[in-house]
């Protein structure tokens, strides 16, 4: 039974936020100020963005344009993309690879791999900024990163996985991590 996509409180009430924890909060008490959204879009406004299918034209709209618009909001804001994809299209991907470079200017593009980044989600995965690029260690990667070009011309002539631990061995990852990344947000920050 699919539960739908969760709401979350995206911006408190003057009256709601208090340092302290409130034992006696009551969810039928909720200001009529408060502000609901789905999941999804508060993470993406704090730069938290999911690359989670086969790169295709949709996804690669939809990763660029958020990525552009978040860019366009705040330059400084770090971006985190999850990715959890076997790759696709060599075109639409380098479209991201390209957006994330150039928001990188001001902000750093962190790459998180859960589960797999094979072919074309593998050069994303290492496109993450040099010291921001992570994997969990049941992570497995496919394909590429800054080895000699003889030996990313053998790994890429057929599928190449790897472990987390490989991955970091071979440059696509720089760390490998047991638990989810403490990620710096400013809390209900408006954008």
């Amino acid at each position: 039974m699919p539960i739908g996509v969760p709401q979350v409180l995206y911006e408190f009430s003057d009256d709601d936020y208090d340092d302290d924890y409130d034992d006696d909060y009551d969810a039928e008490e909720e200001d009529e100020d408060d502000e609901w959204v789905d999941v999804y879009t508060r993470l993406y406004q704090e730069g938290v963005l999911f690359l989670a299918d086969e790169i295709d034209s949709e996804l690669s709209n939809e990763i660029i344009s958020a990525m552009l618009y978040l860019n366009m909001v705040d330059p400084t804001q770090d971006q985190y993309v999850f990715i959890n994809s076997p790759g696709g299209s060599i075109l639409y991907g380098m479209g991201i690879y390209d957006t994330m470079e150039f928001v990188s200017a001001d902000a750093d593009v962190h790459t998180i791999c859960f589960g797999v980044a094979r072919s074309m989600a593998s050069l994303l995965l290492v496109g993450g900024v040099e010291n921001k690029r992570m994997a969990f260690p049941h992570a497995w990667h496919v394909e590429r990163t800054g080895q000699p070009l003889w030996v990313i011309e053998r790994d890429i002539e057929r599928d190449h996985f790897m472990s987390a631990r490989e991955a970091k061995g071979y440059g696509i990852v720089d760390e490998i991590v047991d638990e989810f990344p403490t990620l710096e947000f400013d809390e209900f920050d408006e954008i």
